[in-house]
């Protein structure tokens, strides 16, 4: 809940993508943008 700290990403679309390859553990650093973008939505 913490929206402050998650700026406006325009990558939003891009990071429910991205949250499956997070899954692998290769995209450790997307990840956490990730996690920003779904607090957005």
């Amino acid at each position: 809940m913490s929206s402050t700290d998650a700026p406006k990403t325009y990558d939003c679309p891009t990071c429910e993508l991205t949250v499956s390859a997070t899954l692998a553990g290769f995209n450790r650093e997307r990840r956490t943008k990730c996690i920003y973008c779904e607090t957005d939505l």
